[in-house]
């Protein structure tokens, strides 16, 4: 994308529900057309899952979406994906959120989301091309 591209998309950051910038490392969120954007600021390696999750599709465990080369110690791909639905997401309930969906069709006691936006939920990820 050229940087007039990246620039322009950035101005026109508030028409999305969801603007995930990975070159800027910021989060921009609402939970509605009728409320402000909530400001995050995601880890490379938050921002690194979160791709993986949007680029393979489907569902998958955490420890399976490191894409960052780090530990695949459950407890701690948890803690990242934790951190990571924290920043990126919007929580609307107990286990309910706008995209990143618990997935419990495969497994009822491994913990695997999908992401699944709805199709009235507006988003953009921009991630650095991987050299």
């Amino acid at each position: 994308m050229a940087k007039s591209a990246y620039l322009a998309l950035c101005e026109d950051r508030g028409s999305y529900d969801f603007f995930i910038d990975g070159i800027a490392l910021k989060c921009y969120k609402r939970a509605s057309e009728s409320e402000p954007h909530q400001e995050a600021k995601p880890t490379a390696a938050e921002l690194a899952m979160f791709r993986e999750y949007v680029v393979k599709g489907g569902f998958g465990r955490p420890c399976s979406m490191r894409a960052d080369g780090g530990s695949c110690d459950p407890n701690s791909a948890i803690r990242l994906f934790d951190s990571m639905r924290k920043k990126l997401d919007i929580n609307r309930g107990p286990r309910l959120y706008t995209l990143l969906h618990n997935c419990k069709k495969y497994s009822s006691e491994l913990r695997s989301f999908e992401f699944d936006p709805p199709d009235n939920v507006s988003w953009v990820l921009i991630m650095p091309i991987k050299t």
